[in-house]
């Protein structure tokens, strides 16, 4: 079980509206007994849907998901958590959805969702989001005439070597594998290219395991999760399970939004919007593969982000259409969810995002 210190930590809350007053806003989560306080705004943003945290905790990214799309860097006050705009780049592409870091905290990854461009950004010498030094778009589509017209990225991170970089393109049921240079942020070509998923799944986010051994993929379609062993020598996905997010006799419409793994490594989590539930997955640890535990009411409509507290004892749901963050303990031994307290009112929550630090 990961610990940290048991200190009140900064919450950063992203959003899918824009306007005067209207962006980013901060809440303050204590470990100690698992509440969260009432948001405040903190900063005004256009669409802020998506956003990372720089490693050391001064500066957080964020994904402006307009047409063209943006990307913003704010500069966190370590005191009081205030948030300043300090820089805003083009995304080089529309509607960008997801902003991660690289392995090493010097470049940013970003997955344009409309025109699916995957593209990657420097960190200047003051932690700023500023040069473009790669673009890759592969025109694509599936089965789905209605979601999968032409690709739509919706994912892209480094694998643990921080030698690739892999794509996830909801709109072509492929995830590309590109090989990462971490000295200069370029993309090269990799073979084999992309891994592909089953037509009409629709991986939407990839999370890799904490051993690095496996990957694993929620499909936003077809509600599956699939299970991959990486083969971090060649840079290679292998699906070797693939197995419903869905309670057996579900027939409603639903889509999967997110999926994160417990930094123990024994348990996966996937949200469900339709079902409004939070699905637990028991890893083996030997072969990566998933046994569903349960699924517990998300406490709130259209559940789209998941993040879990550093100390590995909390979890926290955004509810986007709910308007609220709901708290669940994590049982240590089973890795299972029960809900705590009651859920803090948010508008429209899209990504939830712990800064390090005090």
């Amino acid at each position: 079980m990961i610990t940290a210190p048991m200190v009140a930590t900064l919450l950063v809350i992203g959003t899918f509206r824009e306007g005067p007053g209207i962006g980013l806003t901060t809440a303050r989560f204590d470990p100690a007994t698992g509440t969260l306080t009432a948001p405040a705004f903190a900063a005004e943003a256009a669409n802020p849907s998506f956003l990372t945290v720089a490693p050391d905790g001064r500066h957080v990214h964020v994904c402006n998901e307009t047409w063209p799309g943006n990307l913003s860097t704010f500069a966190v006050d370590p005191t009081s958590g205030a948030l300043t705009p300090v820089a805003r780049v083009p995304s080089e592409g529309k509607s960008p959805c997801y902003i991660e870091l690289d392995r090493t905290g010097r470049f940013a990854l970003v997955a344009n969702y409309s025109d699916g461009v995957f593209s990657v950004f420097a960190l200047d010498a003051d932690g700023r989001l500023g040069a473009r030094t790669a673009r890759v778009a592969i025109p694509g589509s599936s089965v789905n005439k209605d979601r999968q017209e032409a690709s739509h990225a919706h994912c892209f991170v480094t694998d643990p070597s921080n030698r690739f970089a892999l794509g996830v393109d909801l709109g072509a049921d492929r995830i590309y594998v590109h090989r990462f240079d971490a000295a200069t942020g370029a993309l090269a070509p990799h073979e084999p290219a992309s891994f592909a998923a089953k037509p009409g799944a629709g991986p939407r986010h990839l999370r890799f395991h904490p051993d690095g051994k496996f990957a694993y993929v929620v499909n936003e379609l077809d509600c599956t999760v699939s299970v991959c062993t990486w083969d971090a020598e060649r840079g290679v996905l292998t699906e070797t399970q693939r197995l419903s997010s869905l309670p057996t006799g579900f027939s409603s419409a639903n889509t999967s939004a997110e999926l994160v793994v417990h930094p123990s490594g024994r348990t996966l989590y996937v949200t469900n919007r339709g079902l409004d539930a939070i699905t637990t997955f028991a890893i083996d640890p030997a072969t990566g593969t998933l046994t569903a535990l349960d699924q517990v009411p998300s406490r709130g409509g259209k559940p789209r982000n998941l993040v879990i507290h550093p100390e590995g004892r909390w979890l926290l749901c955004a509810n986007q259409d709910g308007d609220s963050i709901a708290i669940f303990a994590i049982d240590a031994a089973t890795g299972r969810l029960t809900p705590h307290g009651e859920p803090v009112a948010a508008k429209n929550p899209g990504c939830l995002r712990f800064v390090p630090g005090p």
